[in-house]
């Protein structure tokens, strides 16, 4: 949900049905939530007793004995997510231009982690799993092709801060 709203900010996908800042806020907010979460994941792991994890083979990629290439999938995804939360909370004392080149890095971590959560788990084969991947990757898929097919027509159009001004 919060890689849909932070594209969605971007192709002003749901600026007929709310604010946009509301949609930045849920963004930022269930962005910080999700690493949490991930967190609580990683932490979990270490008390697993159907597959034992070290923390050397959480957080260190392509080491786990426990599906190598998909758990590594998931640690790199891990510290996508840290930069980008890191970063957004430092982005107004970064160069807006270094900012947004990390922040691209966004598409990769959550490649990174649907990628891991489709193949890393012991669950992936079970239905409900599966649709509920489908619930939450095909609307962030779209919405990344919606982005990608309009790029040319966001940077042709005028900034809407500029149509909106009072002329003097």
């Amino acid at each position: 949900v919060s890689a849909f709203m932070g594209i969605a900010v971007s192709v002003r996908a749901l600026d007929w049905f709310t604010k946009r800042a509301w949609v930045l806020e849920g963004h930022q907010t269930l962005s910080t939530l999700a690493f949490a979460f991930t967190g609580l994941h990683v932490f979990m792991l270490l008390f697993n007793n159907h597959v034992p994890f070290g923390l050397a083979e959480i957080l260190v990629p392509f080491s786990a004995g426990w599906r190598p290439l998909p758990s590594a999938l998931g640690t790199l995804a891990l510290y996508l997510v840290a930069l980008l939360v890191a970063t957004s909370y430092v982005q107004p004392s970064m160069p807006r231009k270094l900012w947004r080149a990390i922040h691209y890095g966004g598409f990769a971590a959550w490649a990174l982690a649907a990628g891991h959560g489709l193949t890393a788990g012991s669950d992936t084969g079970s239905v409900w799993v599966q649709y509920m991947y489908l619930l939450t990757v095909l609307p962030v898929a779209l919405l990344i092709v919606f982005r990608v097919l309009t790029a040319g027509a966001r940077k042709t159009s005028p900034e809407p801060s500029k149509t909106l001004s009072p002329t003097p």
